[in-house]
């Protein structure tokens, strides 16, 4: 296991709102493909965090997923995400790279409010 990564347990179907959320701890986290859903707010404000791990299988970026996340810079969306939620990432301050699917994705019109760094290109 690396350092200073957090492993959420393999078998993990759900991640419930806000559960991860304020936690200044967390700086990249590993989401195992065995969780479907994860909540509104789940990683909010973890103002550490920089990279975050996220599952195939994951079909919404729910509101607020990862909004106040200061420090994320980068986030690869799966290929099975079919939208994006309202505010998922606002005021990702130093988000600068997204790898989108190249699937058809529905992303809610203030998904990536307040991200200065995010090239539209």
């Amino acid at each position: 296991m690396k350092k200073n990564v957090f492993y959420i347990p393999d078998g993990t179907i759900s991640i419930g709102s806000s559960e991860y959320a304020n936690r200044n701890d967390l700086v990249e986290v590993y989401v195992p493909d065995s969780v479907r859903e994860i909540g509104t707010s789940a990683f909010a404000n973890c103002k550490n965090l920089v990279k975050i791990r996220l599952p195939q299988g994951l079909t919404i970026i729910r509101k607020s997923m990862f909004s106040g996340c200061s420090s994320l810079k980068y986030i690869n969306i799966p290929s099975s995400v079919q939208s994006i939620g309202e505010w998922a990432f606002r005021g990702c301050g130093e988000l600068e790279d997204i790898e989108l699917p190249k699937t058809e994705i529905q992303i809610a019109a203030e998904a990536f409010l307040s991200c200065p760094k995010l090239s539209t290109q």
